[in-house]
This record gives structure tokens, sequence and C-alpha cells, in this order.
């Protein structure tokens, strides 16, 4: 039977079933050349990949920046202890006891003879500071003293020179040498307590009784000589 169109209704032709040559064409290339669309996605994918010497040549980029880079200097061995030469100054208050004391402390704390001379200026000034602190209190609470003398009633005023002769007379002939440079030297000789005492007695005796190798020709008891009769 002879096979017939769907739309003519002519019979085919036996030419007619034969493959044409783009289907002829289309099989070989796939035989050739494969499957196209499975082939260059690979290709792609390989091309993608970075080749396995490059990060190689980023570690060896890095090494040699490393390299060029300047490394830190190592401390240096500390010299030698440098010979501390100490002198106090001419005016110092500070005595040799002080000026050793510094040098062990410089040479505990590692100091060059410049930083230890400064501590020892620091030391000589804080001492000199406090003398005349001490020295300026000392001599405010002198003439607070000799006022008080000054202006007493009894013992000041009209009656201030026959006080300093009672007391000095008294202290003349009985005081040592050692109880006048102390008075002096601290100053309680103005005190106003010291130089009542020794006016009021220094008033009790005559110049005769004050007199050296003279006695009175009558007795008199301690309470007559110190407080009269």
């Amino acid at each position: 039977m002879t096979d017939e169109t769907m739309t003519t209704g002519e019979p085919t032709s036996e030419a007619a079933t034969e493959t044409t040559p783009e289907s002829v064409t289309a099989e070989q290339e796939q035989i050739l050349y494969g499957d196209k669309d499975q082939t260059e996605p690979e290709k792609t994918a390989e091309a993608s990949e970075p080749e396995g010497d490059e990060p190689e040549k980023v570690a060896e980029g890095e090494d040699d920046k490393s390299e060029g880079e300047e490394k830190p200097e190592e401390p240096k061995e500390d010299k030698a202890e440098e010979e501390l030469k100490l002198e106090l100054s001419e005016n110092s208050l500070l005595g040799e006891t002080s000026l050793t004391e510094v040098k062990e402390f410089a040479e505990k704390h590692k100091l060059n003879n410049d930083q230890a001379t400064e501590v020892l200026k620091f030391h000589e000034q804080v001492l000199a500071d406090y003398v005349e602190a001490q020295q300026a209190e000392a001599d405010k609470q002198l003439a607070e003293w000799r006022k008080e003398v000054i202006e007493s009633p009894e013992y000041g005023g009209d009656n201030l020179e026959a006080t300093k002769q009672k007391a000095r007379k008294l202290v003349k002939t009985f005081a040592s040498d050692g109880l006048i440079e102390l008075l002096e030297s601290t100053g309680y000789g103005d005190n106003p307590e010291v130089v009542k005492f020794l006016a009021d007695v220094g008033g009790v005796f005559t110049d005769e009784s004050l007199a050296l190798g003279k006695r009175s020709s009558v007795a008199k008891t301690p309470e007559q000589v110190f407080y009269g009769n």
C-alpha cells in the first residue's frame, strides 16, 4: 500500500523519506565534536580555576616584602656604670652622711652623674627651706617675748632697766658659761618667765651679798634669802 500525506492525500515517494543533508550534518557534528552544551561549561570551569603556581607566587612576594622591611635594632648592652662624682654645695646644710645616702640611692636606681647631682641639690634646698622657716618662726617668737616684757607693768616700762640689771647681775655671778650660751643661743634669755625669775632672785641680793668672798655677818635662812624678811 502506498502511504499518503495527511494534507494532500498524495502518495509519498521514497525520496521524500530519505534523510536530508541538514540532519546528516547534525548527526555527524554530534559524532565528531560531541555534546557542545556539555563541553563549553567544562572549558569555562577549567578557565576560571586559578593555576596551581599563582598562590606560591603571592607567597613568595610576601616573603620578599617582609625581607625588605627594616628589623628593629636589638637593644645594646648597658654601658659600664658611670662613676658618680658628687660634692656638697659651699653653704650646704647637709652632712657627709646625707651625701653618702644620696650616692647609694643614685647607684641603686642607676642614675647618671647629672641626675644624681639634681637629687643632691633638691635635698639641699629642702633642708635650707626648712631651716629658714624654723629661724623665721624663732625670730617671731623672740620678738613676741621681748614685747611682752617691755609692756609688762611690773617688769617693763619705767622698770625695764632695773629688771635687766638685776637679771644680768644674777646670771653673771652664778650662771656657768654653758648656761649663758644656752640662754643666748635659744633666745630663752628673753623669755618672759625666765626674765621675771632672774629679776626677782637678783632683787633679793644686795651688792654686798653678791660680792665674791664676802659673807653677811648675820646668818639668813634660805627663805629670807629668796623672799626677804
